[in-house]
C-alpha cells in the first residue's frame, strides 16, 4: 500500500508544516519543519528522521493510533514525508510568495479606493481565473468527505492540546438562533438590557422559515406543529395544532436522536451538512407557537 494513499500535507508561510493522515478521519499536525532556520517554542523532543524533525507527540500519535491496520510501516511513512518535503517544500514556498503578492495587491486596490472593477481587477491579477475548457478529474483516494466534500470550516489545532482541540470540534456547530438574533440577517437590532422577547419572536419565525426550506413537511409547515419525536419503531412522527399527523418530504434526512419527547435532539442532514434541533419544552421562551421550544443548531 502507498503511504501517499493516505496523506496530505502543506506548508505554511512560517514553515509549520502540517500532515493530514486520512485513514480513519484523524487530523494530525507536524510542529516542526526540516528548516534550521525555524526555531518553535513548543516543549518536548525532536525524533530525527533523515532530515526532518518530528515531535515524540506527533510521532506517537501517527506510529500507535493512525498507522496501525493501515499497512504502512512508521519507516515507511517517515521516509515518505522526507522525500514529500523534499519534493515540494521549495514549491510550496514559491506558491506562498504568489499568494503574498496576491494579497499586496488587493490590499493596494482596495487602498487606491476600489476603483477598478472588482471582478476584473481580480481577473487581472490573476487571483480569478477562467473555467478549464476541459473536463479534470482527480486521483487521489481515501481522502474524507470532511475534506474533500464538505465546505465547512477547517480548523488546525497542536494536537497536544485538549482545550484548543475541544473549541475547534464545538466551532464547527453554532446556534442559529444566537446568530440570528444578534446580528441582520433578521431586520432591526434588539432592545438593549436583556432579552428582547420581541426580537426573539421574529427570530423564531425566522428559524421556522429556514427549517421550511431546508427540511420541508407533508402538508404542513415547522410553525404549525405541536410536537415532533421518534415513534418506537425509530420513525419521526409529527403532528400540528389542528392534530394533523405529518412528516418529512424526504424521511432519509431524519439520521437520528438522543433523549425524549420533552427534553432531546433530533438529528438530520441536508447536502451533507447536519442540522441538531434541540427540544426543550421547560424552556422560558414565550411565544405564540407551540413549537416554540426548539434551538435549531447548525453543523
Amino acid at each position: 500500500m502507498d503511504p501517499a494513499d493516505h496523506l496530505m500535507w502543506s506548508v505554511s508561510s512560517d514553515g509549520l508544516v502540517q500532515l493530514w493522515a486520512s485513514e480513519g478521519g484523524g487530523l494530525v499536525v507536524v510542529v516542526r519543519s526540516f528548516s534550521p532556520d525555524i526555531m518553535l517554542t513548543e516543549t518536548g523532543k525532536y525524533v530525527d528522521f533523515g532530515d526532518i524533525q518530528v515531535h515524540e507527540i506527533l510521532k506517537d500519535a501517527v506510529e500507535k493510533n493512525i498507522l496501525p491496520g493501515t499497512g504502512v510501516s512508521p519507516q515507511e511513512f517517515w521516509s515518505y514525508l522526507e522525500k514529500l518535503l523534499a519534493e515540494f517544500s521549495d514549491e510550496n514556498a514559491a506558491l506562498l510568495a504568489h499568494r503574498d503578492e496576491l494579497q499586496a495587491a488587493i490590499d493596494e486596490w482596495y487602498r487606491d479606493g476600489c476603483k477598478e472593477d472588482q471582478e476584473k481587477f481580480l481577473k487581472r491579477i490573476g487571483y480569478l481565473v477562467e473555467p478549464p475548457s476541459t473536463k479534470t478529474t482527480i486521483s487521489t483516494r481515501n481522502v474524507d468527505p470532511e475534506m474533500s466534500l464538505l465546505a465547512g470550516p477547517q480548523l488546525v489545532v497542536p494536537v497536544d492540546n485538549a482545550r484548543y482541540a475541544l473549541n475547534a470540534a464545538n466551532a464547527r456547530w453554532g446556534s442559529l438562533f444566537d446568530a440570528a438574533y444578534g446580528f441582520d440577517v433578521v431586520p432591526g437590532r434588539p432592545r438593549p438590557g436583556g432579552y428582547d422577547p420581541s426580537r426573539g419572536l421574529a427570530v423564531l419565525e425566522f428559524a421556522f422559515k429556514q427549517l421550511d426550506s431546508i427540511l420541508p413537511l407533508v402538508g404542513a409547515k415547522w410553525s404549525e406543529l405541536a410536537s415532533i419525536w421518534v415513534d418506537s419503531r425509530g420513525q419521526l412522527v409529527a403532528s400540528t395544532t389542528k392534530r394533523k399527523s405529518t412528516g418529512l418530504k424526504s424521511p432519509s434526512a431524519f439520521i437520528g436522536y438522543r433523549g425524549n419527547a420533552s427534553k432531546g435532539d433530533l438529528l438530520f442532514v441536508h447536502n451533507g451538512l447536519h442540522i441538531l434541533t434541540k427540544i426543550h419544552r421547560n424552556s422560558p421562551v414565550v411565544s405564540p407557537y407551540e413549537l416554540s421550544k426548539v434551538d435549531s443548531i447548525v453543523l
